[in-house]
């Protein structure tokens, strides 16, 4: 079982157009805030009900397995799913220098883990990998402003309908927020949220190369695309 896909969504090999190739970790998400074992540990009732785990091949029963094996591994056996995390890695340079690309690494495909901690030394035996990730976890991404996550791991911080007050701190303190409008597919973006610049994240998935203070204005997709009651998606402006 490879734990890193790569090549297989619809928006990481967009950044092979800018010299990334991109192996992503996708694993079952919270289901409610009381799991025993929440990969999600900030998600919101919106979050949940619109999770991007339920777009593209996401509701396929097979993938669904495969992402549910993998969380089986973890909690079952950590030490034999880092020992796999990690050759997948070493995999992923070996071809991204057969291909002549850069390689890249998001963990967090459908989830929110913590794995500065999970798994320190990941980042440390692979420096040649640009790790980066989304995360609603204040605490974690005040770390990353202070510098205080590993040099090669990148985090952006999620907007959902409750923390809104915290994403205008992060922008305003050198921070990324991503946000998501009900923007329809092939039409533009707003140019600010609150005042600062919105750029397009739907022309790649690859966030370590963003400008600062920058709002990454993500489309709705799936179940959002119909949201406009929970807060969750921005229809403000569109």
């Amino acid at each position: 079982m490879n734990l890193l896909a790569v090549g297989t969504d619809s928006k990481t090999p967009r950044g092979e157009a800018r010299g990334i190739l991109t192996g992503i970790l996708y694993m079952t998400p919270a289901e409610t805030e009381a799991d025993a074992l929440n990969f999600c540990p900030y998600s919101t009732d919106a979050c949940r009900a619109l999770c991007i785990a339920e777009t593209g091949r996401g509701p396929m029963p097979s993938v669904r397995r495969g992402r549910a094996r993998k969380r089986a591994l973890f909690v079952g056996n950590r030490a034999e799913f880092l020992r796999q995390l990690e050759w997948d890695c070493g995999a992923l340079v070996r071809a991204s220098v057969r291909r002549e690309l850069r390689a890249a690494s998001r963990l967090n495909g459908t989830s929110d883990a913590a794995w500065e901690l999970l798994a320190r030394g990941l980042f440390v035996r692979y420096p040649e990998i640009q790790f980066y990730d989304y995360t609603k976890v204040p605490a974690r991404y005040s770390r990353f402003l202070a510098g205080k996550l590993p040099p090669n791991y990148h985090l952006t911080f999620s907007r959902s309908e409750k923390n809104e007050a915290e994403c205008l701190a992060f922008l305003r303190n050198g921070g990324n927020v991503a946000v998501v409008f009900g923007t329809r597919k092939g039409q533009p973006l707003p140019e600010t949220w609150h005042g600062f610049p919105v750029i397009d994240g739907d022309v790649d998935d690859y966030r370590p190369a963003d400008p600062v203070n920058v709002v990454v204005g993500l489309r709705a997709k799936g179940p959002a695309r119909r949201d406009r009651t929970s807060g969750f998606v921005v229809w403000e402006g569109i």
